[in-house]
């Protein structure tokens, strides 16, 4: 009689996710992100460790694909997302609940509707999109972080994850109607999106680096060069001395970019390319590629627990970065940003072991692709309800706090009215009604009964006056003549004016370019929209010969280069007054606000978040807070009557500090421009220093 033989099952082949050098890898970018997240000045450029994850990513997943395919001939699309969803959903959903929970009972109710917009946009893994729409916004660049920012890169990983395979199927149905190869198709269509990926990468990044920082297919080569060293990696016959020296290599390329890349970088663009490569040096040469190989570093257990965990540790630090200051009520500081160091891995290595292990190994969602897909919506719709709701909420709390403005609206004590009577208000100098920078409290907003031309830039209102002869009065600057726009369309209301604005954020109405705006270089095509729209603006006004012309600016952060190579203060008294010369000429008397005091990082909304109960504690040194503005330079340059000077410092500061709340009111929207109803309060002192000066 024949003995049967039982069958015994191979053991499981090692997968490539879990080889040494790639855990290390991932170990790598997770540990530059979260430094140069906690240490933004220190690591410069540790973002890029967000590249590293992407070639990673398109290594792991095309190998993946590519194995599939060449065993069965095709992708089994539902069982391949459902796994996805598995692995990376329950982790990332949970963080994003509890974070939202987080923003609802540490922050302001203004931080309420940005981050729960966010965590909606995250969970459906559209982030990329909604802040690459906000980067490209002029309003939106000085608004604080969410608490899910960071789900930008899961957003691309994502949408990679979506389209990848189909990208390969469709190359290997390709292939049949040509009689081609499958793995020559597959190899040449990766080829052609990195080499298209990285063509409009480069190109879109000289022109809207913010916006190409985000948006996917600027990132698509990076997934794309992972995959082909994924395809051409076995076909790799290197000596071991070589492959050794490719993986440092490789590491050292990584480290560069992470040390030398700073915030000014064009980035992702050509610089890219510095770890992109790195990596997949690293990832070609093996897992022990020689006796001199990094694994003498790279295989110590501290290393692979860090990559084993890099996707929670991913996941929890960001948030815990931007609510430990409402946590702790202080700002954060080197032993705070350790402890959120030691919490990001405590929760990265309990969520790894309750979370995402267990979502992986759950039999039920894992024996049907539909049970997986049902529990991914049912999960969804919950996080989205959350921010739903909590944006409703948001609505309640403003309605609120708009009652309240209007019912102290006429008290003495209000606003602007308490410097001037800080002797006798209670207390001039405590905690703002509203909270700090609320969204209700930008200062660019649309104005009821104002009509405004995209055509020719211009918005135009015209207020009911007894005169039968209104006056004609213009308002034209950048942002921070913006900000002052509550206060005088208050003023034009009771004079019963007709104005006309024009206001352009981060541009200096000046006859010279506007080299960079807050420390960030503007572009060739940045650079001709703000002298073109300058030049045309200040053209109409001479048409139109106005009365009156009201102007600010950012003087002392929007740096002009007119090639002479002279000190700021000398560009820009001849460059500003060559307008103001020009529209005194038709007719105009032009009006120089000064620009505000420096909020110089503590008279902040986040400041008085942070320090709610302690405004005070916000205000600043009059001396640091008040600086050269060299539009008041150039008005002062000309010695003429008919340019004229409004200060309105006093309405911001004393003898000895400046303030980040007076009166009930926050006195900026962000870092460096005015709450709208603060800058409302001042409509009284506003017209005051306009009839001084006449």
């Amino acid at each position: 009689m024949t003995q049967t033989i039982p069958a015994v099952k191979a053991p499981a082949r090692r997968t490539s996710s879990f080889r040494t050098d790639i855990q290390a890898l991932r170990a790598l970018a997770v540990s530059l992100v979260v430094l140069n997240h906690l240490w933004p000045n220190r690591l410069t450029g540790g973002y890029v460790g967000v590249d590293v994850f992407f070639v990673i990513s398109g290594f792991l997943i095309s190998r993946h694909l590519v194995r599939e395919i060449r065993d069965e001939g095709r992708v089994r699309l539902a069982a391949f997302y459902a796994r996805r969803v598995r692995r990376l959903l329950p982790a990332a959903l949970l963080v994003a609940a509890v974070s939202l929970v987080g923003v609802a009972v540490f922050m302001p109710a203004a931080a309420w509707t940005r981050n729960a917009s966010e965590v909606i946009a995250s969970t459906f893994y559209v982030e990329n999109w909604l802040l690459a729409a906000r980067s490209v916004d002029y309003s939106a660049l000085s608004e604080a972080a969410s608490v899910v920012q960071h789900y930008w890169s899961l957003s691309v990983e994502e949408q990679f994850y979506l389209v990848w395979p189909v990208l390969l199927m469709g190359c290997v149905w390709v292939a049949r109607r040509r009689r081609l190869r499958h793995d020559v198709a597959m190899f040449s269509g990766v080829a052609l999106v990195l080499v298209a990926s990285l063509a409009f990468s480069v190109v879109f990044t000289a022109v809207s680096k913010n916006e190409a920082y985000f948006v996917t297919p600027t990132r698509a080569w990076e997934f794309a060069l992972g995959a082909l060293v994924g395809m051409g990696a076995a076909r790799a016959r290197l000596a071991p001395p070589l492959r050794g020296a490719l993986a440092w290599a490789g590491l050292a390329a990584i480290v560069l970019a992470a040390v030398v890349f700073d915030h000014t970088t064009a980035f992702p663009g050509y610089a890219a390319l510095l770890p992109a490569l790195g990596t997949a040096a690293v990832i070609l040469a093996g897992e022990r590629p020689a006796r001199w190989s990094p694994a003498v570093l790279t295989d110590l257990a501290p290393v692979q627990l860090a990559g084993n965990i890099s996707y929670s540790i991913y996941l929890w630090h960001w948030p815990l970065i931007v609510l430990t200051p409402y946590i702790v009520q202080a700002p954060l500081t080197a032993a705070s940003k350790i402890g959120v160091l030691a919490a990001t891995v405590v929760l990265a290595y309990l969520s790894k072991k309750l979370i995402e292990d267990p979502g992986i190994r759950m039999r039920w969602p894992a024996d049907s692709p539909r049970r997986t897909f049902a529990l991914m919506a049912a999960a969804m719709a919950v996080v989205t309800v959350l921010g739903v709701t909590q944006i409703h909420a948001y609505g309640v709390v403003t309605q609120r706090a708009t009652a309240a403005l209007q019912a102290a609206a006429d008290d003495p004590c209000y606003g602007a009215n308490a410097l001037a009577n800080v002797a006798t208000c209670a207390d001039a100098f405590g905690a703002a009604m509203t909270s700090p920078g609320d969204p209700s409290e930008t200062p660019w907003f649309s104005t009821p009964g104002c009509r405004h031309d995209e055509g020719i830039d211009v918005t135009d209102c015209t207020f009911e006056s007894e005169e039968p002869l209104a006056p004609t009065v213009w308002l034209v600057g950048d942002s921070h003549a913006e900000h002052w726009q509550a206060a005088f369309l208050e003023v034009a209301r009771t004079q019963g004016w007709h104005v006309r604005m024009s206001l352009t954020g981060g541009c200096a109405l000046v006859d010279a370019p506007t080299d960079s705006y807050g420390g960030r270089a503007l572009g060739a095509e940045e650079r001709d929209a703000c002298r073109t729209w300058g030049q045309n603006i200040a053209d109409r006004i001479v048409i139109e010969r106005p009365d009156m012309v009201f102007t600010s600016t950012f003087s002392q952060h929007e740096v002009l280069d007119d090639g002479t190579g002279r000190p700021q203060a000398d560009q820009y008294v001849d460059a500003a007054g060559s307008y103001w010369r020009q529209w005194v000429d038709a007719g105009a008397q032009v009006y120089v606000i000064r620009d505000t005091p420096l909020t110089a990082g503590a008279a902040t909304p986040e400041c008085l978040s942070v320090s709610a109960d302690d405004p005070l504690s916000c205000a600043l040194d009059r001396s640091n807070a008040i600086q050269e503005d060299y539009f008041v330079t150039a008005a002062e340059s000309l010695g003429t009557d008919s340019v004229r000077v409004l200060d309105l410092t006093d309405e911001f500061c004393d003898d000895s500090l400046c303030y980040a709340a007076v009166g009930g009111l926050p006195v900026f929207y962000d870092d460096n421009h005015i709450a709208r109803s603060y800058s409302r309060s001042l409509a009284p002192a506003l017209f005051e220093e306009y009839l001084q000066a006449q």
